[in-house]
């Protein structure tokens, strides 16, 4: 059909994910949920939220330069989602991943079709025992981003997961 333009595909087909990067982050606080990421559309920057001593803190990472740049200034504000742990759940685009932390924060699990994908325990994340405290998806699935105590590091900070 002349002109017709096929649907882009909004999710990629993962099985995998491995750690592509860490970094520290001395604003995520240390409980569960009050910290958040959004990773945009082209999945190139990851929008990052703290909420530490009482006030919101704004970062990106740029995904292909690993690079943390912090945002200047204090009157950022965000969904409550950021603030008020358990109020929304990450998933992809279309709902075909999802992302959870496992109960005792131990590690996180990633669904696909509503089948657990993949577990990843702290130490394959390389954070502490006990110290995984958020975790978000990108729109096709592909990154995923987690914080928590990262053991190199000896600080807080994020791991980013990568799709394959």
């Amino acid at each position: 059909m002349p002109g017709y333009v096929p649907p882009t595909r909004l999710e990629g087909n993962y099985s995998t994910w491995t750690v592509y990067d860490s970094f520290s982050d001395a604003d995520v606080d240390a409980s569960k949920g009050y910290q958040g990421a959004i990773i945009n559309k082209l999945e190139t920057i990851i929008l990052i939220f703290d909420y530490a001593s009482g006030s919101l803190k704004a970062k990106y990472y740029t995904i292909a330069t690993k690079t943390l740049t912090v945002l200047s200034g204090t009157d950022h504000d965000a969904p409550p989602m950021f603030i008020q742990p358990g109020w929304y759940s990450p998933n992809s685009v279309q709902g075909t991943y999802a992302v959870a932390i496992i109960f005792n924060r131990d590690g996180i699990r990633i669904y696909k079709n509503g089948v657990v994908a993949k577990s990843l325990t702290y130490a394959e994340l390389g954070i502490d025992s006990g110290k995984v405290y958020s975790v978000d998806i990108s729109p096709s699935g592909k990154y995923v981003i987690v914080s928590g105590y990262i053991t190199a590091l000896s600080s807080y900070g994020w791991v980013v997961l990568v799709g394959s």
